[in-house]
């Protein structure tokens, strides 16, 4: 097998530990699939993309559901990077990533930085979703 087919093996098995409940596992699966990633020169394709994602979405889930925040914000970092590179900056989904690195910045005490995007999600559900919607309001009680 490629070493593109065994970082999706590996991401696969690991979000199916991850439901399992069994986390230690999951990790140890996802950092391998994202090393094997990482090693591998894709072509930034769509698809490839999405694949990093969510590696990086997986380790961030089950670092948070081991109590290690801070040690899951790069993996944030990066879910966010690369479904913005993917869906371009004016994306809904792309604004709940922004949502969830904002929340956690906001937990481990990086308030500047949780700020700074929690008023760009704001701006930017403005924009998609209008003054009124359910999620524009829950932006605004971030920032209050």
């Amino acid at each position: 097998a490629s070493q593109e087919e065994l970082s999706l093996c590996c991401l696969c098995f690991g979000l199916v530990c991850q439901d399992e409940q069994k986390l230690e596992e999951a990790q140890s699966y996802l950092e391998r699939a994202l090393k094997l990633a990482d090693a591998c020169e894709f072509d930034n394709t769509h698809s490839f993309g999405a694949i990093m994602a969510d590696i990086c979405l997986g380790l961030g889930n089950v670092l948070l559901a081991q109590s290690q925040r801070k040690q899951a914000i790069p993996y944030f970092e990066r879910h966010f990077e690369e479904r913005r590179r993917l869906l371009g900056p004016k994306n809904k989904r792309v604004c709940a990533a922004m949502n969830v690195l904002a929340a956690l910045l906001q937990s481990v005490g990086e308030l500047d930085r949780a700020q700074i995007l929690f008023r760009e999600s704001l701006k930017l559900q403005e924009e998609l979703l209008g003054l009124y919607h359910a999620d524009t309001g829950l932006a605004c009680h971030h920032l209050g």
